[in-house]
């Protein structure tokens, strides 16, 4: 098959692209011809296809007023994207066009192109933006479902964007008018979860899918050496964000202090968690900072067990996934789909974030099992191998990409 993959990002900026950029690896291994859409960025990897690329456009940083009004304009609609879409659909011819994370740098001004094309159209749902402005379902520091019937004025009276009213009304905005157009509902024939939960979340919100199928993400298990030996310390990895549960975890190391923990990863938080563990004198929690991949999984490998304390329903995370390629127990919260990938008492535990030290109870029954903690890694390495191999997505997917017509 001729398969075009379009996404926002074509670096390993977080969970959605590093399986964007696998998923095209693993169609090319297989045979299929892959071409790429994306916006032009220093960190992107070597392509041919960087030629149709749109120019960069950033979201956070504020600029002169022009500059601000220009960006306005694309976070609704691109015209440039829109052209050099066309331009790509023209020259390769796709069989199917799979959609990834568009908005706002790429924006609906792809789907008005697709619309057009006989291709199959095939859309990941890889957050919750069909249904909420901040793509998280979560914010002032609290799950969050105030948009349902589509109310997304709520998200500029509790600055959902940002933390900034002008950032969440333009959110808003651009809510209500795809909403309006119902152009992903439309264009796209068949939307894939990666977990039950979004599936379930999209059905209830109201979305108009034609299709929607749920197809677990995937990991290269070559990359995944297990190791099963318990180790010293416990491990967070990934960016340090308030949503991400992280005030919780520095908590309730607090007050074990003679476990471990080692907090590997960058993000806004970084600084006001340095600050709050030298005020606090806490001796036994070490934040590592960003590490590449081999450096990372080294890490993970040697770690008694990796904790997800998240706040917020993360979908299927990657996070979870690696550690238990890796063979590790994993502790975390009773949010999103993690549910889907962690069995209490067989590879792992579940908390309540919301019950007070039921983090801190959790570790605590990890430490009194920590005998059968290899046991726990080893089911959790199988559980990887029987719904996440390379072999079983590539299944899954080529069936919805062949189901033109059905």
């Amino acid at each position: 098959m001729k398969i075009l993959l379009i996404n926002k990002f074509f670096y390993k900026k977080g969970g959605a692209d590093v399986y964007f950029l696998n998923l095209g690896q693993l169609l090319e291994d297989a045979g299929h011809e892959v071409a790429y859409f994306s916006m032009h960025h220093p960190r992107n990897l070597k392509t041919k296809w960087n030629k149709y690329f749109v120019s960069q456009v950033g979201f956070t940083k504020r600029e002169g007023l022009a500059r601000e009004l220009a960006k306005a304009g694309r976070f609704f609609y691109s015209f440039e994207a829109k052209r050099n879409l066309k331009k790509l659909l023209h020259d390769f011819e796709p069989d199917v066009v799979h959609v990834h994370n568009v908005y706002h740098q790429l924006s609906s001004s792809v789907l008005d192109v697709l619309k057009k094309h006989p291709a199959r159209k095939v859309m990941t749902l890889h957050d919750y933006k069909l249904i909420c402005p901040n793509y998280k379902l979560f914010t002032q520091g609290a799950l969050c479902e105030r948009c349902y019937k589509r109310k997304y004025f709520q998200a500029v009276s509790h600055r959902c964007l940002q933390n900034s009213t002008p950032a969440s009304l333009l959110a808003a905005a651009e809510m209500y008018w795809t909403k309006s157009r119902q152009i992903y509902e439309n264009v796209i024939d068949c939307f894939v979860s990666p977990s039950q939960f979004l599936s379930k979340k999209i059905e209830h919100w109201g979305v108009k899918a034609k299709e929607l199928k749920t197809v677990l993400n995937f990991v290269c298990l070559g990359d995944f050496t297990p190791t099963y030996e318990t180790g010293d310390y416990y491990l967070y990895f990934g960016r340090l964000s308030p949503e991400k549960g992280l005030a919780d975890l520095v908590a309730a190391f607090a007050d074990l202090p003679r476990l471990k923990l080692k907090i590997v990863g960058r993000g806004p938080m970084q600084a006001s968690l340095n600050e709050l563990i030298k005020a606090r004198n806490i001796e036994n929690i070490e934040l590592t900072g960003f590490k590449e991949k081999q450096e990372l999984y080294n890490i993970i490998k040697k770690s008694r067990v990796v904790i997800v304390p998240t706040l917020m329903h993360d979908n299927y995370p990657f996070s979870v996934l690696e550690a238990q390629a890796l063979g590790k127990a994993v502790i975390a919260t009773k949010r999103g789909g993690i549910g889907e990938m962690v069995v209490p008492g067989k590879n792992g535990y579940l908390y309540e974030p919301s019950v007070e030290n039921d983090l801190k109870s959790a570790i605590e029954r990890a430490e009194r099992d920590i005998e059968i903690l290899p046991e726990f890694g080893r089911r959790a390495r199988q559980r990887v191998e029987a719904e996440n191999s390379p072999e079983k997505h590539l299944k899954e997917i080529m069936a919805i990409y062949s189901a033109k017509g059905e």
